[in-house]
């Protein structure tokens, strides 16, 4: 027991030394001893393995070469300042102008190697910008980015957050989910046979004002049906256009299903309201050729037949009659 408390106690005494040498180092820094600053800093770099608190020394260690007039040094130390730590800042309002022109442009100009893998073929981005196919090895700005896989049938990866730095190369491996088996096309609805509209009872031969009503109101659903098959016909390009254009998609396969769906939807409803509202006008017709005293009408709407249903790429209408 006495002996593990040694060693602890060493342990702490080692950590807490490049802690003490810095706190000196700041304050001969504020007595403007900068020589014995650099002294102190320079041996809690040699006891130090705190990334944070390297980053912190070479920072000072920047300012007291600048204060002696040595620039170069300074931006070596900038350097290992960003090396620790690629997020590392000068404060604006105590530090010199100078020296937080030479951060920013060391900053810029320092680059950090990043190599990149997949379990299977995807595409790599970087903060929403495609970088090219795995395995992928670039060279990119330090400091913190976003980076995603994707596979080329839509799944994506877990995006991940990275710290970038100089020097010291950054691999990452993605695991994406297996690909998924494509649903199968909707069938498309059959051929519907002829409409043969109904024949007009006696009664209601004699009764051409109850005639004029109803073609009215079939004339009306058909249109709204029209209407909905217009609509249908809009969604669809509208996730067709989705899928052409340049914004990258979570789920290009649910767009493109649901293209799908729309198109059909706008098929089947724009031919069966297409051929309700046409057959409602010829009833309407067949009552306008009706004679004023209530008489048989002219025989238009019976030799007239319809017939319509769905074909890839549009909609199939066919119509037969002849006139008395």
């Amino acid at each position: 027991m006495s002996v593990s408390l040694v060693i602890l106690l060493g342990m702490l005494s080692t950590a807490a030394k490049p802690a003490g040498e810095l706190r000196a180092a700041q304050a001969a820094f504020r007595d403007g001893e900068f020589d014995k600053a650099l002294q102190l800093l320079d041996r809690a770099v040699a006891g130090s393995k705190n990334r944070s608190q390297l980053a912190n020394i070479h920072l000072l260690r920047a300012r007291c070469f600048n204060a002696n007039g040595d620039l170069a040094k300074a931006e070596g130390a900038l350097e290992e300042a960003l090396v620790q730590d690629p997020e590392s800042e000068l404060d604006a309002s105590r530090v010199p102008p100078v020296l937080v022109g030479l951060l920013t442009g060391l900053r810029q100009r320092l680059k950090a190697d990043l190599r990149v893998t997949s379990d299977r073929a995807a595409t790599i981005w970087l903060d929403g910008k495609a970088l090219g196919e795995t395995p992928l090895e670039v060279k990119v700005a330090i400091g913190r980015h976003r980076v995603q896989a994707r596979a080329p049938d839509g799944a994506l990866s877990v995006e991940r957050e990275l710290l970038l730095g100089p020097r010291n190369a950054t691999e990452v491996t993605f695991s994406l989910p297996p690909p998924s088996a494509k649903p199968p096309p909707a069938a498309l609805p059959a051929l519907t046979p002829p409409v043969q509209p109904p024949a007009a009872s006696e009664s209601e031969q004699h009764q051409p004002a109850d005639r004029l009503v109803w073609p009215w109101v079939t004339a009306g659903a058909g249109a709204l049906a029209a209407a909905g098959g217009i609509w249908c016909g809009v969604e669809a390009k509208r996730r067709y256009d989705y899928l052409s254009g340049d914004r990258p998609l979570a789920n290009p396969a649910g767009v493109r299903d649901d293209g799908e769906r729309f198109q059909i939807a706008g098929y089947v409803l724009g031919g069966v309201g297409g051929a309700v509202v046409l057959t409602s006008a010829i009833f309407l017709i067949r009552d306008a050729l009706s004679s004023p005293e209530g008489a048989k009408p002219k025989s238009l709407s019976s030799s007239i037949q319809l017939g319509v249903g769905a074909a890839p790429g549009g909609m199939v209408l066919s119509i037969e009659g002849r006139l008395p």
